[in-house]
């Protein structure tokens, strides 16, 4: 739709655009603004559900693991991608998953309530 506006404005060499060009013109850039407004707010409400899924999934997360770490009588628990190498003997992430899966079925898929703060990111080896 832009295109011919713009073809139309650049034939015109500088100079002014009828009054039937001009209102093409600005109910173009009306739609345009309306449709950048629709877009940031459904990215705003994409962040806001993510952070609600994320902060759901990492509270009941560190529950789980710090009950397997307990129950292995386990000094720390790292992140499989922390390690350089290790056995799985001590992996847990098959008992996390399904302790988190067991405690946690479902989540929200909603946006945050308003004046809520997004989710921080775990802190690392947690």
């Amino acid at each position: 739709e832009g295109a011919p506006i713009q073809k139309a404005f650049e034939a015109l060499n500088g100079k002014q655009p009828d009054a039937a060009l001009a209102a093409r013109i600005t109910a173009f850039q009306t739609r345009e603004r309306a449709a950048q407004q629709e877009m940031q707010t459904a990215q705003t409400t994409l962040q806001s559900t993510a952070s609600n899924v994320q902060q759901q999934l990492g509270a009941r997360l560190v529950q789980i693991v710090e009950q397997v770490r307990a129950r292995r009588n386990a000094a720390v628990v790292l992140s499989k991608n922390s390690t350089l190498a290790n056995s799985t003997a001590v992996d847990v992430t098959t008992e996390v998953l399904t302790g988190l899966n067991a405690a946690l079925p479902a989540v929200s898929v909603t946006p945050l309530p308003q004046g809520a703060q997004p989710a921080r990111a775990a802190p690392a080896g947690r």
